[in-house]
């Protein structure tokens, strides 16, 4: 039962790893692996950006920053702050073309 609700999300809405069915089973593993950095529910789909398999999530407690689950083969998963993930992907657009 627990799994059915992952899968379809809560009230039918987002689930985890949507949008990258071949790597769904992947990050709803992550996912549960640091829900207790409380992530909450998805925010958006899940997306690929070069090597790194992403979701954003809403945090659980109302007024504090979403997270971004982030996935890289041969790394351990990562639940990275909203505002930390910004910072580097605006860091990323300012470091020199290699």
């Amino acid at each position: 039962m627990r799994q059915a609700v992952s899968e379809a999300g809560p009230d039918g809405g987002l689930r985890v790893g949507q949008g990258l069915p071949d790597r769904e089973r992947e990050m709803r593993a992550a996912y549960e692996q640091l829900a207790e950095a409380g992530l909450g529910q998805p925010a958006g789909e899940a997306w690929k950006q070069g090597p790194a398999v992403l979701q954003d999530f809403e945090h659980q407690a109302d007024g504090e920053p979403g997270w971004v689950l982030c996935l890289v083969a041969g790394r351990p998963p990562a639940a990275v702050s909203e505002p930390v993930w910004q910072a580097i992907v605006e860091a990323g657009r300012r470091a020199p073309a290699a």
